[in-house]
């Protein structure tokens, strides 16, 4: 009786230590400022015969964009992004991964000069929030004038 009093004990002890930590890891973090990663996407890009889907991907400046390639096709077939220096080749069945950081605004091709298909990566601007706007002149302050009568 006495073994399974003290089996019992321990592991309420082991139970109310882990809660304890627990507890004392979520009070450490509380508060603190969180610094997060850059944001990330991922685009899946399918090669045809007729060329690329989708032939326009818009992504933002600042993000980080993971691309999925693959064929529907027999023939071979790539993605050429010349500016970022990224080579993939698309195969029926198999699926080509790589990551890209787009650290700058722009347009940036890309294409395959066996298939002769284009497309093209429109990297956004992304305006900061703290702007203020202006007003417009439909918002100017009315100022009251007396009616002649």
């Amino acid at each position: 009786m006495t073994k399974y009093l003290l089996e019992a004990f321990l592991g309420i002890a082991i139970c109310i230590a882990c809660l304890f930590q627990v507890s004392m890891a979520l009070e450490i973090d509380y508060g603190k400022p969180k610094k997060f990663k850059a944001p990330y996407r991922e685009i899946a890009i399918i090669v045809t015969e007729e060329g690329y889907y989708p032939q326009k991907i818009s992504v933002f400046q600042g993000e980080k964009v993971r691309f999925f390639v693959t064929s529907t096709t027999d023939t071979p077939g790539c993605l050429i992004i010349p500016e970022k220096e990224i080579f993939l080749s698309a195969r029926k069945g198999k699926v080509a991964e790589t990551e890209v950081y787009f650290e700058k605004d722009g347009r940036f091709k890309f294409y395959c000069p066996s298939g002769k298909m284009s497309g093209h990566i429109t990297a956004i601007k992304k305006e900061s929030l703290n702007k203020k706007l202006k007003r417009s002149i439909a918002s100017q302050p009315r100022i009251w004038k007396p009616r002649d009568e």
